[in-house]
């Protein structure tokens, strides 16, 4: 990594569990929240199956994104130092759309189950995400792409 988990302001797990085990274990749970407490039925049959383009549009984006990496050949974990700025494709709307794809999955998910406590999913994978990964991800691009990147961030948001 360069030294960065030594010179980053931004903390890092040193073993951190990976973005996809938090989504997928919070699908899980937020399934097993609907069964196990729904609380309160927001969204009726059949109208919950709305949830299932936001879970296709999610899973879509996210597979885009990792497709781009791969194509580019640089890293998509969020602990090694990456090889190559992508601003192209999903990256030219969000400089996180992997993540984006991901929370989007997860509310389709929420509205799928159609009570209100799977939304507590979403909202946690967002906090998880913009606490534990964003700020070192975005520490490393600036570390080692420097004013591109920072050009990049200046006209492309971080969530949409």
């Amino acid at each position: 990594m360069n030294g960065l988990s030594n010179t980053s302001s931004a903390s890092h797990p040193k073993s951190p569990v990976l973005p996809p085990a938090y989504f997928w274990s919070f699908s899980l749970l937020a399934v097993m929240s609907h069964f196990l407490l729904p609380l309160y039925d927001l969204i009726p049959s059949p109208f919950h199956l709305l949830g299932l383009p936001p879970i296709v549009l999610g899973v879509g984006l996210a597979v885009w994104g990792d497709t781009i990496f791969k194509r580019e050949k640089t890293t998509i974990k969020s602990y090694n130092m990456p090889s190559k700025l992508v601003t192209g494709g999903p990256f030219a709307i969000s400089r996180h759309p992997i993540y984006l794809g991901m929370l989007l999955a997860l509310a389709g998910v929420a509205i799928l189950c159609g009570s209100l406590t799977p939304w507590i999913f979403p909202a946690l994978f967002a906090a998880v995400i913009e606490v534990l990964f964003i700020p070192f991800e975005e520490h490393a691009m600036e570390t080692e792409f420097g004013e591109a990147y920072r050009e990049y961030k200046s006209k492309v948001r971080r969530w949409l």
